[in-house]
């Protein structure tokens, strides 16, 4: 089994399944601890089951966190800062949950175009924006997880592509 180098964290959200849970045992892998950020419990017992079958165990910490809720966002922020007081750095936030509604723009309701930037765009702000000091201090890196449906034409998908960041060459 791998040494746990407890002082190096990484944060990434939408870990129960894709992108984000692929690069939490990536991460966790190559000695990192990770704070691996659900919605459900019953995605943080899967996370530590697949832990303990990869031999993982200590390196992916689950934690809820749904990045449209205010005082989870403070909760996660809380949990980074007793991580850093028992001598840990957070390196990187790997803003990477998301979620899609789809559908025309005529009748697509205007509570899930709110949900979508919510999701996508607000929601990663708003943890950067807590956890600013911390990597800070550590000159650590934030990570926005995105798409080519942010950039690529598609029907049915004007909300997710107008809350999608897109990055600029």
């Amino acid at each position: 089994m791998k040494q746990t180098n407890s002082a190096n964290w990484i944060l990434v959200t939408g870990t129960s399944s894709g992108i984000g849970r692929a690069a939490t045992f990536t991460l966790a892998e190559n000695g990192y601890r990770v704070l691996a950020a659900v919605r459900k419990q019953e995605d943080i017992e899967s996370l530590l089951a697949e832990a303990g079958t990869r031999q993982l165990v200590g390196f992916v910490e689950p934690i809820i966190l749904d990045v449209t809720d205010a005082s989870q966002i403070a909760a996660a922020a809380e949990t980074v800062k007793a991580k850093i007081a028992a001598g840990g750095r957070l390196r990187a936030i790997v803003n990477n949950a998301g979620a899609q509604w789809a559908g025309p723009i005529e009748t697509m309701p205007l509570t899930e175009w709110r949900s979508q930037f919510d999701v996508t765009f607000f929601g990663p702000i708003a943890l950067t924006q807590q956890l600013l000091p911390q990597l800070r201090a550590s000159r650590g890196r934030v990570i926005n997880v995105t798409s080519i449906g942010g950039i690529m034409p598609g029907p049915m998908i004007a909300a997710y592509q107008a809350a999608r960041p897109r990055s600029r060459r």
